[in-house]
């Protein structure tokens, strides 16, 4: 199976929010680095993305490629891509690190085509 992100996570920012109903859910801000990075030619001009972002705040995943600064595209992710973010969620909450005992991968299951 071909690879497309280095395996690791940058975690910016991850806890638990609640929401109006008084409900909590975890939230997350993570980065991928990509092996190798997606070049797009919009317009006359090439934009390098280096970074898959993933960013969920109710239960709501968004995946979107990222680049230096603020730049940011929102397109859709290819679901190789979204099952290799997923496995890579998993084994770090089943480790001993700071993701340890966390659900994150849970809200990608249904971008995979896994049922919960």
């Amino acid at each position: 199976m071909t690879k497309y992100l280095t395996g690791g996570i940058i975690i910016k920012d991850f806890g638990n929010e609640t929401d109006h109903s008084g409900e909590t859910e975890g939230y997350c801000d993570f980065e991928f680095k990509l092996i190798e990075p997606l070049r797009i030619t919009y317009g006359g001009k090439t934009y390098t993305y280096d970074r898959l972002k993933m960013v969920i705040q109710f239960m709501s995943p968004l995946l979107s490629f990222k680049g230096r600064g603020k730049l940011q595209a929102d397109m859709p992710i290819p679901k190789t891509i979204a099952r290799e973010v997923y496995d890579i969620l998993a084994k770090a909450e089943r480790g001993n690190g700071k993701l340890k005992d966390w659900c994150f991968s849970d809200e990608l299951e249904h971008l995979i085509g896994r049922s919960s």
